[in-house]
């Protein structure tokens, strides 16, 4: 069953969490406050914070367990017209064990580019439309090259721009079964984005 489903149980999971981090003094509470997760599909989860919103597929993820590395589809827009930036030294993934693993580095996916060759033509099949801010102009969210361009470094969202790409995590001891958080650390607090594989 899925971390968040139905919206009563989406609202208390949200409240608890919240509770927890606004206690560890992990986010501002105003941004806290004011952000939600929910299940939007069988394998996406949505958030929805105070100046940006965002998306979550994990349906290949899901369907790979045991995989070293862990393939998220990610989509980010913002709700005022001041820009919203992402940087990617600010991401990382919480496991089920506890442990925090940070976005691959370019290198780290160039190296292993060759053996994900295949898993990322599987992975743009199998992936979800994230597409829930329809006529705001989209861009990539382009963290990862496979050698044939730059990659950014930040990406900026805002209420006309809304972005799209994968993240990719090499898991040590691989992707297991449990609940998961992505953490996209902002200059207004932190982001959590929590799923469930099973």
């Amino acid at each position: 069953m899925n971390l968040v489903t139905g919206s009563r149980k989406t609202h208390t999971l949200t409240f608890l969490a919240l509770v927890a981090l606004l206690a560890a003094g992990t986010v501002p509470q105003a941004f806290a406050a004011e952000s939600k997760v929910e299940q939007v599909g069988s394998a996406v989860v949505k958030y929805e914070g105070s100046n940006i919103q965002a998306a979550v597929g994990y349906r290949f993820a899901d369907d790979t367990l045991g995989s070293k590395w862990l393939f998220l589809d990610f989509a980010a827009t913002g709700t005022e017209g001041e820009s919203v930036a992402i940087a990617r030294t600010k991401i990382s993934v919480e496991t089920p064990d506890g442990k925090t693993v940070p976005l691959a580095t370019q290198k780290e996916f160039l190296d292993a580019y060759n053996q994900l060759r295949a898993e990322i033509a599987r992975a743009n099949i199998a992936g979800e439309p994230l597409d829930y801010w329809g006529g705001r102009r989209p861009c990539l969210l382009d963290f990862f090259s496979s050698g044939t361009h730059v990659v950014q470094e930040s990406a900026f969202v805002n209420v006309y721009r809304v972005c799209f790409g994968r993240l990719y995590f090499h898991v040590p001891g691989g992707v297991q079964p449990g609940k998961y958080v992505l953490v996209v650390g902002l200059k207004e607090g932190e982001m959590r984005i929590p799923f469930t594989l099973q």
